[in-house]
């Protein structure tokens, strides 16, 4: 519907706007790619490396795996998970499509199935046993872009997710990457703090959550306040981002239009909020993540 968010300075044409952004089709779908630092509750089981591997001095068989769900693919019971002791260590992680069997079962991991933005996420299950003070620096390959937050490129950032006091059996956010292939690698390096057998660095798993453009899932639009600024709220599917993106023409493909902001409090309602002027010969559409 060729409704122009400049409209919303008319409150009788608020019933076209609301439908125009709640039938503006469009979802991104979440996916979740997962990779582990062992396929298997036996020390020896570490699996392949890529999509897993490791530099250093890094022990096997650990029992202090997460608990955190979803589940990286491999339930609690069904692996053990690496750690590093010495200050030379490092765990590039790659997903790739590879079936591995372990002797607790055959597992299939993934590549990433589209080339947009994806949140980075750590567990560790245990504190017992793990460094107080470690510091781990994330670092992405050439092909691939570090971001602090969705639009904060960085080259590298220096995580503390790894100690012990940060909470166990919980995935940790830890930063955002955009892929420009379906295997890009993440590399998390010591950088400081004291490590040893006794203060570990837990290697478990690392989750990429998708922010990627798929199939629709409109959400719907409750009330939009005029005022200065411009305020759209609205409500849609809970546990899901939502996000406003923005087009100078309502026909062009939705993967070409511009995200303006992004929404994250999962609790099934949006609010964005637009300085005034931003609203000028532009198109908006919410759409869920």
């Amino acid at each position: 519907m060729p409704q122009r968010l400049a409209s919303f300075q008319s409150a009788r044409r608020l019933v076209s706007v609301s439908a125009f952004l709640a039938l503006a089709a469009a979802s991104l779908r979440a996916d979740d790619v997962f990779v582990t630092s062992m396929i298997g509750p036996a020390s020896g089981e570490i699996g392949a490396c890529p999509p897993s591997c490791t530099t250093g001095s890094v022990g096997s068989g650990s029992s202090a795996l997460s608990s955190a769900l979803p589940e990286p693919v491999i339930p609690p019971d069904g692996r053990r998970i690496r750690y590093g002791y010495t200050n030379d260590c490092a765990w590039a992680v790659t997903p790739m499509d590879i079936t591995q069997t372990s002797s607790s079962g055959t597992w299939t991991f993934q590549s990433l199935r589209c080339l947009d933005l994806w949140e980075i996420f750590i567990t560790k299950g245990m504190s017992l046993g793990c460094s107080s003070n470690l510091v781990v620096n994330m670092t992405v390959d050439a092909a691939t872009t570090l971001y602090a937050s969705p639009d904060d490129p960085v080259t590298s950032l220096s995580l503390y997710q790894f100690q012990a006091h940060q909470p166990n059996n919980v995935w940790i956010s830890v930063g955002y990457i955009r892929n420009t292939t379906p295997n890009p690698t993440v590399t998390f390096t010591y950088a400081s703090g004291t490590i040893s057998k006794s203060d570990r660095w837990y290697m478990d798993a690392v989750w990429f959550h998708s922010i990627c453009w798929y199939s629709p899932r409109p959400a719907r639009i409750t009330n939009i306040i005029y005022g200065n600024p411009i305020i759209i709220s609205g409500t849609g599917a809970i546990d899901h981002y939502f996000a406003l993106v923005s087009s100078t023409n309502a026909a062009q493909a939705l993967n070409l239009w511009t995200r303006e902001q992004t929404n994250k409090n999962l609790w099934g309602e949006f609010t964005f909020s637009l300085t005034p002027r931003a609203e000028k010969a532009r198109f908006f559409r919410v759409i869920t993540q």
